[in-house]
């Protein structure tokens, strides 16, 4: 999980899955072109994030996969989704 806090104060997580799923690097967009679907290891976890200057982040994965760059923005989007969470009253 990576913490995130948007713009808007409000602190979310964003699960190391959906991250890898959405990664921008060269392979996450190829894959998304071509309509492949592979799913992330169900342990993946993060094990790196180093920041890319003003810009945002690198996230390396426990499978290897260590080359998508996350924009602030990007990290405010994926955050922002709703979630299962979103919708459950206690």
């Amino acid at each position: 999980m990576l913490t995130v806090r948007p713009a808007n104060g409000r602190i979310k997580t964003v699960s190391a899955a959906l991250l890898w799923l959405e990664c921008r690097s060269a392979a996450g967009r190829r894959r998304r072109m071509a309509d492949v679907e592979p799913q992330p290891a169900a342990d993946i976890k993060i094990v790196r994030v180093e920041p890319i200057g003003r810009y945002g982040v690198n996230i390396a994965f426990s499978d290897g996969h260590d080359r998508g760059i996350y924009p602030w923005s990007f990290l405010e989007e994926l955050a922002a989704r709703p979630t299962v969470a979103d919708f459950i009253i206690d």
